[in-house]
């Protein structure tokens, strides 16, 4: 090991490297290995289907390659275990028969029954997952990326960046216009509270039955600048009317030749004489 010859590496791999001593590190070149993007993977996988004659779909590799979580191998060695099943072709169908995988499409109609506050339809899309012997995790996991997906698209403005299949980049974009990120994060933040509550319960379907529920059903948050607009309306001045005009002074009256003004609607208080005595007997006299 101090002095291997030339032709010998050895490759020393570990997940701890800070547990790893310092005298070893020293003697040693470090690669940081890095999680392959799933559009990569799904390359691969296609030029292996391609070598060996193997139809494949696109949506059912992307299946693969996301079950994978970046791991080339592991993508490989499911790919092994769906040719092995059917040695001429690879489907999604096929996928989520041999691995359990659950359909994308599933977790986009659910996306679009929360958007229009359908929670029939959610409760709907549980039996259904369910009813198929599909396993609560797997499905909580799949909903957790199309939500993290959805909130990038939301927040980019298209689903361009996203390791997604085709199909799934176009349906997500066409529900960005309808979410704000706020209520995103909502809904992310309430599937992490109930994570942990899930893998506890004896009751793990009634649980995730109730968040989504409350997701379909929860008041939509209200974009900060289109309030501030809405203020701004309605406290701008509005134009006055023809009705509401202030009415012009009254025209002064003519006698002959000579205009002249209108007298006051209210006459003027009687003169006070001049000593407090004179005022006091002017005003007794007037109350007589």
């Amino acid at each position: 090991l101090e002095e291997p010859p030339a032709h010998v590496v050895f490759i020393f791999a570990t997940t701890e490297v800070k547990q790893v001593p310092e005298t070893i590190l020293s003697r040693c070149q470090r690669f940081n290995f890095r999680r392959i993007p799933t559009a990569e993977i799904v390359a691969h996988l296609q030029m292996i289907a391609k070598s060996e004659g193997i139809e494949t779909e696109d949506e059912a590799l992307y299946l693969l390659a996301s079950r994978a979580d970046g791991a080339l191998r592991d993508a490989e060695s499911l790919l092994d275990q769906m040719v092995a099943f059917d040695q001429d072709v690879v489907t999604a169908a096929t996928d989520e028969k041999i691995l359990g995988l659950v359909d994308r499409n599933v977790y986009i109609s659910l996306l679009n029954a929360v958007r229009e506050e359908d929670t029939k339809q959610v409760l709907d899309l549980v039996e259904e997952v369910v009813g198929a012997g599909f396993d609560l995790d797997e499905f909580f996991r799949g909903l957790v990326e199309s939500l993290r997906s959805l909130l990038f698209a939301v927040l980019q403005g298209n689903a361009k960046e996203l390791d997604i299949s085709d199909s799934e980049r176009t349906k997500l974009e066409e529900m960005t216009g309808d979410f704000v990120a706020e209520d995103v994060l909502r809904m992310l933040q309430m599937l992490m509270d109930l994570e942990v509550r899930l893998r506890q319960s004896v009751q793990p379907r009634f649980l995730l039955e109730m968040v989504l529920v409350r997701m379909a059903s929860m008041p939509r948050a209200v974009d900060v600048g289109e309030l501030l607009v809405r203020l701004q309306e309605m406290e701008a001045p509005k134009p006055t009317t023809a009705a509401t005009a202030e009415a012009p002074p009254a025209p002064a009256r003519q006698v002959g030749s000579t205009p002249v003004e209108a007298e006051p609607t209210e006459k003027p208080p009687p003169p006070v004489g001049d000593t407090p005595a004179e005022a006091t007997r002017e005003l007794t006299m007037e109350a007589i």
